[in-house]
């Protein structure tokens, strides 16, 4: 069985969150050899998920919160912890976008949690306490 290693970082939940997540996951992927086209999947679904929190999860003039990242690899896997401390929202049980449907009478929003679940082979949610907990991974290539 293949060690799980682990890098960690909370973040105030605001416009630099996304910044400072995406340097820690450019920096362990390279430590653990995650191919460049995985790690660009990966980062694609991640930044989705963190700017959904700053933008929608906290009600209008509230402080921002934190987001607390756990990145890890094992075996093939490649995946992310993501606590926050906004409003519950479940972002895998959202309604699919109507793809087949012209773009002007699309509804707006869905899209990109629709990417989300296309990039990553595993999603989770779940509320504890008063924290939103997103789990997601997907295989990846290591090389040496």
């Amino acid at each position: 069985m293949s060690e799980r290693i682990e890098a960690r970082r909370t973040v105030r939940a605001d416009r630099d969150a996304p910044g400072l997540i995406r340097a820690l996951i450019e920096a362990f992927a390279q430590e653990q050899h995650v191919s460049a086209d995985d790690l660009s999947r990966v980062l694609i679904a991640v930044e989705e998920l963190v700017t959904n929190i700053i933008k929608y999860g906290y009600d209008p003039g509230a402080p921002a919160g934190s987001i607390a990242v756990t990145v890890w690899t094992e075996g093939n896997r490649m995946g992310l912890g993501i606590v926050d401390d906004s409003n519950p929202f479940n972002p895998f049980v959202q309604p699919e976008p109507d793809l087949a449907e012209p773009l002007e009478k699309r509804r707006i929003g869905g899209l990109g949690l629709h990417l989300v679940k296309a990039i990553m082979d595993r999603t989770h949610y779940e509320r504890v306490d008063s924290h939103n907990v997103v789990e997601i991974s997907r295989r990846v290539t290591r090389g040496a």
